[in-house]
Parts: structure tokens; sequence; C-alpha cells
């Protein structure tokens, strides 16, 4: 399951900041870490490196975001 999960999230976009549930229940099944010192992107960035995903973050987490 988790093979495929993976493989499902390298080959299609995800945005996780988006489906914190949903990220939150894929980071349980590849025993991620968290703690309540957690930020979301914190959070993400660490499911993100479980899954070995290189993606930047959302849009609304990102540098461009801060740009206006």
């Amino acid at each position: 399951m988790r093979n495929a999960v993976k493989d499902h999230l390298s080959q299609h976009p995800f945005s996780f900041e988006d489906q914190i549930s949903l990220t939150r229940e894929i980071g349980d099944l590849f025993a991620v870490p968290s703690s309540r010192e957690d930020t979301l992107e914190g959070y993400v960035a660490k499911v993100r490196h479980a899954l070995g995903i290189q993606e930047s973050p959302s849009r609304l987490f990102g540098k461009s975001s801060l740009r206006r």
C-alpha cells in the first residue's frame, strides 16, 4: 500500500497544504513524526521528505505569495 501511495503522489501533483487531513493520514502511513511545535509548512515538508518528493510547497506557502 505504501509503495502505491508513494508512486501515485510522485507522479501526480498533490496540494498537501490544502488537504491537511489527508496529508496527516499519509504521514501516519509513512510514520512521519508530528509534534505540537510543528507548523503546517514544517509538517508538510517532513511528509514530502518521507515520500521523496522534491516538489515545492503550494503557492499559498511559497515565496511568490510574499511578493505583492
